[in-house]
């Protein structure tokens, strides 16, 4: 069975695509290439929770790879850029108990990497991997640009009491657990996804791979 190609029966949540255009870093669309351009592409691919496979129906998902398909299939772009470094590194939300969300964020890490070598020809070049078991500094993120009520609260309550010292326990507690509930449904989604990001920089007579029209592959 080909983990990649199966679609969800049906889909009980998506990121909201504001929240998630946020969260993804973009690169600027550009009608010409600096004479010596450096920079990265990033991408992300999420996921519902307690799933590890890429559901090309959920989200953005379909979009992203169709991306990724664009630019990894294709053989010689231009003379002005080339691939410097690949890096993945998948996400899992904090709820439940931390040993399942580092098996989980790690079996997206694995599922997609498989993904890659599979589906695009990448010699050459570093793959830089790791996964995440909870990523709290995503909630931080996501808290820092939110004007939630219990804002101040989660903040003190992160940065004080250490995962495997009571933080969700604490969490729970505040205020009847009435934030925790909030961030659950409305939050936690967006820290469920696997993110490559492709560093580029001026070509070299020693790569294969160039392109030059990145603005082609920004999601905006």
């Amino acid at each position: 069975v080909d983990l990649f190609s199966i679609e969800p029966r049906h889909t009980d949540w998506f990121p909201d695509l504001e929240r998630v255009a946020q969260m993804v870093e973009f690169l600027p669309a550009q009608h010409s290439i600096p004479h010596k351009p450096t920079g990265e592409l990033s991408f992300r691919i999420y996921y519902p929770n307690n799933m590890s496979d890429v559901l090309l129906n959920y989200g953005d998902n379909r979009e992203v790879i169709r991306k990724l398909d664009s630019l990894f299939n294709l053989k010689h772009l231009g003379d002005e850029c080339d691939w410097d470094e690949i890096s993945v590194t998948s996400h899992a939300s904090p709820e439940g108990m931390y040993f399942k969300n580092d098996s989980l964020a790690r079996e997206r890490l694995i599922k997609f990497q498989h993904y890659l070598s599979q589906r695009y020809n990448l010699p050459g070049y570093s793959l830089k991997k790791r996964w995440i078991a909870e990523h709290w500094d995503g909630l931080v993120e996501i808290l820092n640009k939110s004007h939630v009520y219990y804002k101040q609260q989660v903040l003190d309550i992160i940065h004080t009491i250490d995962i495997f010292e009571g933080r969700e326990g604490a969490l729970l507690r505040l205020y009847s657990g009435l934030p925790y509930i909030e961030m659950e449904a409305e939050m936690f989604p967006l820290l469920r996804y696997t993110e490559i990001r492709i560093k580029y920089k001026p070509a070299s007579d020693k790569k294969e791979i160039h392109y030059t029209h990145f603005d082609e592959l920004s999601l905006d």
